[in-house]
């Protein structure tokens, strides 16, 4: 790129691993860099290896996708400036807007989330990209990956993981984000702006809602059970969450008032068990 080309700020760094002498013996993720070129600004993000999920060939192929046809779609995201695939590089618009925390409380942004995946699900990735599946081996192994580390007895994991697994067979596709939704997203001019796709999979739009609804702690929003066609699959999210510890004195109030399904139940008493006995929440 020609002219006075200026870095103005780091982004993102890669992970970077190293021995117990300290020597990097390897790196994962992306760099996410902004430039400047006199007035012009952009965003720069490198896949330098995938995250422990996915590879980086996929994840900047669905990220390049999604932001080419994003605005045939109506979606407020970053334009796409450049690309160049053999070196996993993308260069977008950049957007100097505001982060938002979450737990969020504005309701005017929880329906702007919910709009953006409404018309984000229906996004056909096929034939240029095949997304990785829900109730695939991939999504599978890292769920086995958390589970184990979160309870290293072997019969309290392996207990939840077949419950959970139970739910998986024969589930509808939806092109859904697997990470989390907030943070990547900012608020600029009353519009907020989703930005981080590499990990778009497919999967049942009830993982979105039940996101949204930790993310806004909205567990029973009209916005949001509106939009669930499958409940059982809903309470199996949220249980996800709740079981990572993810705003779980709320979730769990919602849980113990509308969880009827035996499995999930049962799923529900294993993780207070194992992770929430003690809790003050919990106890009163």
């Amino acid at each position: 790129m020609s002219g006075n080309v200026e870095l103005i700020e780091t982004l993102k760094e890669v992970k970077v691993f190293r021995d117990s002498d300290g020597n990097a013996t390897g790196r994962k993720g992306t760099v996410c860099s902004r430039f400047s070129n006199g007035p012009r600004q952009w965003v720069e993000k490198k896949w330098v290896s995938g995250d422990w999920v996915f590879p980086g060939d996929y994840e900047c192929r669905v990220e390049k996708y999604v932001y080419e046809n994003a605005d045939a779609l109506g979606l407020p995201v970053p334009r796409l400036l450049d690309s160049n695939d053999e070196e996993r590089t993308l260069h977008m618009e950049y957007i100097p807007g505001a982060s938002i925390s979450w737990p969020c409380e504005d309701r005017v942004l929880l329906n702007q989330v919910l709009s953006f995946f409404d018309v984000f699900k229906e996004m056909v990735f096929a034939p240029a990209v095949t997304l990785f599946k829900m109730d695939g081996e991939r999504i599978h192994k890292y769920r086995l990956d958390q589970l184990q580390y979160i309870y290293p007895d072997a019969s309290i994991w392996r207990k939840l993981d077949s419950i959970y697994e139970s739910f998986l067979r024969g589930i509808p596709y939806s092109s859904i984000p697997f990470d989390r939704i907030l943070k990547n997203t900012l608020l600029w001019q009353g519009t907020l702006y989703f930005f981080d796709f590499e990990w778009t999979i497919a999967g049942p739009y009830e993982f979105t809602l039940a996101r949204a609804a930790v993310e806004f702690n909205q567990y029973d929003s009209p916005e949001i059970i509106s939009r669930v066609t499958d409940m059982g699959l809903y309470h199996l999210f949220l249980l996800r969450f709740y079981m990572y510890g993810e705003e779980p004195e709320h979730v769990y109030r919602y849980l113990r008032a509308n969880l009827q399904n035996s499995r999930l139940c049962e799923m529900f008493d294993i993780i207070n068990a194992e992770d929430y006995a003690d809790k003050p929440w919990f106890q009163n």
